[in-house]
């Protein structure tokens, strides 16, 4: 148990009560954050470029101090976000999640390789490179993903939605757990 602490306070830290319908969420998320009715920057715009700089920035190499220091210039106060572990509304549950995750890793650093400007946000490809303290000590675990971004009018991250393989990168890297998850997609 004590090497999954890592993990389950990756999944279940911080946040308000538990999102019991993720579509709905997801729905929801995306109404609420059309870059039109936010007024947002343009796609592609030098204000864009710099909301995006900053967030690079902050997830360049996550650790608690720069989480404490940044996250409100960089995140809204009402964010919408889902990293696929968790869905979270609000900004102080997202510091709360995140210090949480700053905490349970050796070094968490973020590399970007592609940002795509477009009408919906901004899509950001990226490699994720993370150090657990107690869960496959020594080990960097990378996977890779891409996330949508939406900016608030004064360029902070409204709307946080990460696509990446969780169960892969993550989970299937569990003793006990691992097993189950490869012994189900065995058999699909």
């Amino acid at each position: 148990m004590r090497r999954l602490l890592p993990l389950l306070l990756l999944a279940g830290c911080g946040g308000k009560a538990a999102v019991t319908d993720p579509m709905k969420f997801h729905a929801d998320a995306l109404a609420a954050t059309e870059p039109a009715a936010l007024g947002a920057a343009a796609p592609g715009s030098a204000a864009q470029k710099e909301a995006v700089a900053r967030f690079k920035a902050f997830f360049g190499d996550l650790k608690e101090d720069s989480v404490k220091a940044n996250i409100r210039s960089v995140y809204a106060a009402d964010v919408w976000f889902n990293d696929t572990l968790k869905s979270i509304r609000g900004v102080d549950a997202l510091e709360h999640y995140l210090v949480d995750t700053a905490r349970s890793v050796e070094s968490c650093k973020v590399d970007v390789d592609e940002i795509i400007p477009s009408a919906a946000g901004v899509y950001v490809r990226w490699r994720m490179h993370i150090k657990f303290k107690k869960f496959r000590r020594g080990e960097t675990n990378s996977s890779i993903g891409v996330t949508l971004l939406r900016f608030d009018k004064d360029g902070r991250v409204a709307y946080h939605q990460d696509y990446w393989d969780s169960g892969a990168n993550l989970f299937e890297k569990v003793p006990v757990l691992g097993a189950g998850i490869r012994a189900v997609k065995r058999r699909l």
